[in-house]
């Protein structure tokens, strides 16, 4: 199978998808606080620190 990200990546959604954080990785921002709907085939998150002067999208 091929995957196209590198084999020490974590993926920041997957993560919060599982229920999981990373807290060895700086770069990763995305919490589980920041999940506001989520169910057995949809997770919702606002993302805030992502773009600056964005107080958050959905």
């Amino acid at each position: 199978m091929y995957k196209h990200m590198p084999s020490d990546y974590t993926c920041p959604f997957c993560l919060a998808v599982k229920g999981e954080e990373d807290e060895t990785n700086k770069h990763v921002q995305t919490k589980q606080q920041d999940i506001i709907y989520q169910d057995d085939y949809v997770t919702a998150l606002i993302a805030t620190l992502w773009w600056p002067n964005n107080n958050g999208h959905v």
